[in-house]
């Protein structure tokens, strides 16, 4: 085993770094969302903080070189990645404030990740000048065992992304963490370790224990916290912000700060929906009066698939959803029951209406996350020339946005409602919240009709929905960018939105 031990040692600490990176995601997507500039932050911050272990590492070797200084190394950096359970709440008030949502993720990364990030960067230098014994086979050696580390993140990569994110939360990945690398560390001492090895061992349960105990502050508030292949998905209970009615929210972005609900019901009676930007979807009793065959991309919580065919009786609904555990959570907290006429696809959006060769009346479309980001590949104009396509002759599509009309916080919608122009022959703009304010960040719902036959002449229906339709924007608009799979920087049009909102919390 000695003969090896250093081998081991890259191969794990390897594998462990890529595995905290992947986690990392999602310890502090709660505070700061799932977008890209998380991940952004995430990889720079670390792959920064590597190069400083690297030199630092090689530093250390030369001036004192040994296996116990290196059991020494890899027990800190277990020590440290035990403390990220426990200064994870802590860290959270770093972020309040006004706070650009680059620079937060940015401070976040750097206080709960950097410090390990650092240490486990000096163990392959480090490990290296330990090896090399000879100059003539300097190379081989140095290239074997970074060959080795890189093998080892490969498969640190492809464990968390497949398997351990799956199936354990992010706490528990990270003690998992801590103790493989405290066993990691005993290769590397061959003599007195055992009280260190007590001490350290205090340290990391007594700080996850701790971090328990500072997460009971939030237990009256998330009723279940769970990581999927897909989402970091949360349910809490909220007081809501104008009757002041108990609310239970399913949220998969951020929990704390600016966020916006999958799904909401009141809990003080009946669980009904929470009014909302998905009444507006009910639109399509006007504009598409005669539907049959329904599409949702996007379930999350299903509160309006079931509202839907509530409705309408005699109607069939195909929901796609990518997440098999939103649905589960949809299933338990919200409502969700079989029914013959929901067929739910657990598969990516763009995908299914790539393959799908049925025709809709109606499709609706809500696939923002709870950190009011959408996945980019849907909102392009070849995705909607697509829907286009598997639209009947009357049908229409209803797309949920966050923007402001005008304005630098406006860019998203703007750049959405072109792209759709450049397809549907009439498209239709319905400001939630207010019309008139167009700088107001708000639900904003695109209308794109194949042609205006369908429209509905029942004066009950147009008295009945009279005051959605009040919210129809007729003003002319600047024009946007088009949207495309080569081109679409959606990430970068909402990033003033989400600031801005960041600024009211």
């Amino acid at each position: 085993m000695k003969k090896y031990c250093l081998e081991i040692i890259v191969f794990v600490t390897g594998a462990v770094v890529m595995v905290m990176e992947l986690v990392g995601s999602r310890v502090i997507a709660p505070y700061s969302g799932t977008s890209l500039a998380v991940w952004t932050s995430l990889i720079g911050i670390i792959l920064g903080s590597l190069s400083v272990g690297y030199f630092l590492g090689g530093r250390l070797a030369d001036q004192r070189l040994s296996y116990k200084t290196l059991g020494n190394i890899i027990l800190f950096s277990a020590l440290l990645t035990g403390l990220i359970n426990f200064i994870k709440p802590l860290a959270f008030l770093l972020v309040q404030g006004n706070l650009d949502i680059r620079f937060g993720s940015i401070l976040l990364t750097t206080v709960l990740f950097a410090p390990v990030s650092v240490v486990l960067g000096m163990v392959p230098t480090y490990s290296v000048r330990l090896r090399i014994k000879d100059v003539k086979t300097s190379g081989a050696t140095i290239g074997r065992l970074y060959a080795l580390s890189t093998i080892g993140s490969i498969v640190g990569t492809f464990a968390a992304g497949f398997f351990l994110i799956s199936f354990f939360g992010s706490s528990k990945i990270l003690v998992l963490l801590s103790v493989t690398l405290f066993i990691t560390s005993l290769l590397a001492f061959w003599g007195n370790w055992e009280k260190k090895m007590l001490v350290t061992m205090i340290i990391i349960v007594a700080g996850n224990l701790l971090s328990g105990g500072l997460n009971e502050f939030y237990k009256d508030v998330i009723v279940e916290d769970k990581d999927s292949s897909y989402n970091r998905i949360i349910v809490a209970k909220f007081t809501h912000y104008q009757n002041k009615r108990p609310v239970l929210a399913l949220i998969t972005g951020r929990i704390f700060g600016p966020t916006t609900f999958q799904t909401s019901v009141y809990l003080d009676g009946k669980k009904e929906p929470v009014p909302g930007y998905l009444d507006y979807f009910d639109l399509a009793k006007v504009f598409n009066p005669h539907t049959n065959f329904a599409l949702m991309i996007g379930g999350g919580g299903y509160s309006y698939p079931q509202e839907f065919l509530d409705k309408n009786p005699n109607a069939r609904l195909d929901v796609v959803e990518i997440d098999p555990k939103l649905t589960e959570v949809a299933k338990k907290y919200f409502g969700l029951e079989d029914n013959t006429r929901l067929v739910i696809h657990h598969t990516d959006g763009r995908n299914y209406i790539n393959k799908v060769d049925k025709k809709y009346d109606v499709i609706f479309l809500d696939v923002f996350s709870g950190d009011s980001s959408i996945p980019f590949h849907l909102t392009t104009i070849e995705t909607i020339r697509r829907l286009y396509e598997i639209l009947n002759p009357q049908g229409a599509i209803y797309m949920n946005t966050i923007s402001s009309l005008e304005g630098d916080t406006g860019k998203y919608f703007r750049a959405q409602l072109s792209t759709y122009k450049r397809v549907f022959p009439y498209v239709l703009v319905f400001p939630v919240d207010d019309a008139n304010d167009t700088k107001l960040i708000q639900n904003i719902v695109i209308v794109a009709l194949k042609n205006k036959t369908g429209l509905t002449t029942q004066e009950n229906l147009i008295q009945e929905y009279s005051s959605y339709l009040s919210h129809l924007y007729a003003k002319d608009l600047e024009e946007g960018l088009v949207l495309s799979d080569d081109y679409a920087p959606v990430e970068q049009y909402f990033m003033p939105i989400v600031n801005a909102w960041a600024k009211k919390t």
